[in-house]
């Protein structure tokens, strides 16, 4: 399991958010597929960055990708202003190769409550695999 956490979509987030994406400032903030992925991976208690060098990769450094994205919409509309515990986990882990060399596809879910769930495919390129090539 990684460290649990929250998300409250506010008002002024979610009328930035429209704008950013193009769309209705001041609309019906149900769960857009966008604020799925946003909000999942912005309550997550721990970071990008935090995942990734526990699993050997450098943000910076090293270029991991998003390989994916697979979502399930199983609750009520995101509701303003109500925070949601966000929950996740590392499903696996999978070394692979390519014409660039060895990577890992690295699979995680992240549950928004009772409204959602997304799991995420990254890809991590494996620099340290080039090198001993």
């Amino acid at each position: 399991m990684l460290p649990a956490g929250t998300f409250t979509l506010s008002a002024d987030d979610h009328r930035a958010f429209a704008r950013h994406v193009g769309g209705d400032p001041d609309g019906d903030p149900t769960v857009t597929a966008l604020w799925l992925i946003v909000s999942d991976l912005r309550g997550l208690g721990i970071g990008l960055g935090e995942l990734f060098a526990r699993h050997g990769i450098d943000l910076a450094h090293d270029g991991p990708m998003l390989g994916g994205v697979a979502m399930a919409f199983d609750g009520p509309p995101l509701a303003l202003d109500r925070p949601y515990p966000i929950t996740g986990e590392v499903l696996d882990r999978t070394r692979k190769s390519g014409r660039r060399g060895a990577f890992d596809v690295l699979r995680v879910r992240v549950a928004l409550a009772d409204v959602a769930a997304v799991t995420i495919s990254y890809i991590l390129p494996r620099r340290d695999e080039e090198a001993a090539a």
